[in-house]
């Protein structure tokens, strides 16, 4: 009897994960593609290179050179590095799920953001000359998908625990800086920036919610009755 309503209970929580992963990534999928299209279509070109320029205007040497090396704690190697101690240590402790959430979900980041890319090839702006050479695509913001999904998933493993309120801190702190790392070097419009931050919440939360990281006890509840 006891292994029956086990076995129903999990099942519940299984469908109950599913449905609001579905429907969360239909809704922000909705959105961001409805995003996209303003940006592809040029409707918010004029407001992006008013940001660039005006954000240039701050530009000296010793900025550059600053720009140059915080901007890579949000690349690939970066980002993948952190991904990886975080995965080993969650494995180590036998946290399997936390290990998978954080695995899956920079790999699948890195996967969808690069297909993105190639799907809206939206050229990256040419204001001025750059400091940095990048050879893909400009939507959305590799860069700032990446850093957020890493804070999103540090602040999610750590938010039951005494260090919530310090990771949430230095999240914020590192996303804004790399994403304004990103339109200081000029390589990304302020769009590429957002449409990066939103990605990463839409595929973050879904795997998280997936992995069973992030709770959905009310819809589970419901779903019990």
């Amino acid at each position: 009897m006891w292994n029956r309503v086990s076995t129903r209970t999990r099942k519940g929580e299984a469908i109950a994960r599913l449905t609001v992963a579905l429907v969360a990534l239909a809704g922000f999928g909705t959105l961001f593609g409805n995003f996209a299209d303003e940006v592809i279509e040029k409707n918010t070109l004029y407001a992006d290179e008013a940001v660039l320029k005006y954000i240039n205007g701050f530009a000296t040497p010793w900025l550059d050179q600053l720009m140059i090396v915080l901007t890579s704690f949000g690349g690939v190697l970066a980002v993948v590095t952190a991904t990886t101690i975080l995965t080993v240590l969650y494995a180590r402790r036998n946290m399997w799920r936390a290990s998978l959430f954080a695995s899956f979900s920079i790999g699948g980041l890195l996967l969808v953001n690069s297909i993105l890319k190639v799907f809206y090839q939206r050229e990256r702006p040419e204001l001025w000359d750059l400091l940095v050479n990048e050879a893909t695509y400009s939507f959305p913001s590799g860069h700032s998908a990446l850093s957020f999904g890493l804070a999103l998933i540090v602040c999610i493993l750590l938010w039951h625990s005494r260090w919530r309120w310090f990771s949430l801190g230095v999240a914020i702190v590192y996303v804004v800086a790399i994403g304004f790392t990103r339109l200081y070097l000029g390589v990304h419009y302020p769009t590429d920036v957002l449409a990066g931050w939103l990605l990463a919440i839409v595929w973050v939360g879904t795997v998280g919610v997936l992995a069973g990281v992030i709770p959905v006890g009310k819809v589970t509840r419901l779903l019990k009755r």
